[in-house]
C-alpha cells in the first residue's frame, strides 16, 4: 500500500496498539476542505468552484505545515513532548476527524448553497461551514492530545496555538477567496 504512521506513544498507559495511519486517512483529511470549498463556490463559476475545492485543502495542509513544528518544540522545551511520529500520527489523526466532519457537513451546505439566490450568500454559508467544522476539529484534536499527553501542561501551549492556527487560517482563507475571483 503506502507509507503508514505508527502514533504508539510508549509512555502512554492508555496505547496498547499502534493505530497505523495511511493514504486513507491523508485523502479524508483533504477531501472534506475539498468538498466544502466545492459547495461553496458552487453558485459562482465553475473557475471559482475548482478554485476553492483546490485551494480550502492548501489552507488546512499549510496551517498544519506552518504551525505543528513550533507546537512540536514548544511541548520539547516545556518537557513532555512525544516521539515526534506520535505527535504526527496525533495531527494526522486530527486533520481525518475534520475531513470528516467537513464531509458530514458537506450535504447541509450544498442544500443551503443550491437555494440561495446569489454567491455572496453562499460565501457566507460556506464561511459558517467552515467555522463551525474548525471548531469542532479543535475540539477533536484536543481530546486526541489528550490521550497522547496525559499531561494538563499541554493546555496552555494548546490554547496559544489553536489563537495562532487560527489567525493564520483566517488569513489563508481569505486569501483563497480572494484568489477565486468572482466571489466577493
Amino acid at each position: 500500500m503506502g507509507a503508514s504512521i505508527s502514533t504508539t506513544n510508549p509512555t502512554s498507559a492508555r496505547d496498547t496498539a499502534p493505530e497505523t495511519i495511511g493514504v486513507q486517512t491523508v485523502a479524508i483529511a483533504l477531501a472534506g476542505p475539498a468538498a466544502l470549498g466545492a459547495c461553496t463556490g458552487l453558485m459562482a463559476s465553475p473557475s471559482t468552484t475548482l478554485v476553492l475545492a483546490l485551494s480550502l485543502p492548501m489552507v488546512v495542509l499549510g496551517v498544519g505545515l506552518i504551525t505543528m513544528p513550533g507546537f512540536y518544540v514548544a511541548t520539547a522545551l516545556m518537557g513532555f513532548a512525544p516521539r515526534a511520529n506520535t505527535m504526527l500520527g496525533t495531527a494526522l489523526l486530527a486533520c481525518k476527524d475534520l475531513g470528516v466532519v467537513m464531509l458530514g457537513l458537506t450535504p447541509a451546505l450544498l442544500l443551503t448553497v443550491s437555494s440561495l439566490p446569489n454567491s455572496e450568500q453562499a460565501l457566507i454559508a460556506g464561511t459558517l461551514a467552515m467555522y463551525v467544522a474548525s471548531i469542532v476539529g479543535v475540539r477533536a484534536f484536543y481530546h486526541r492530545l489528550v490521550e497522547t499527553f496525559e499531561d494538563a501542561r499541554i493546555i496552555p501551549l494548546y490554547i496559544g496555538w489553536v489563537l495562532l492556527s487560527a489567525g493564520l487560517g483566517w488569513q489563508f482563507y481569505l486569501m483563497a477567496i480572494s484568489s477565486a475571483g468572482d466571489l466577493v
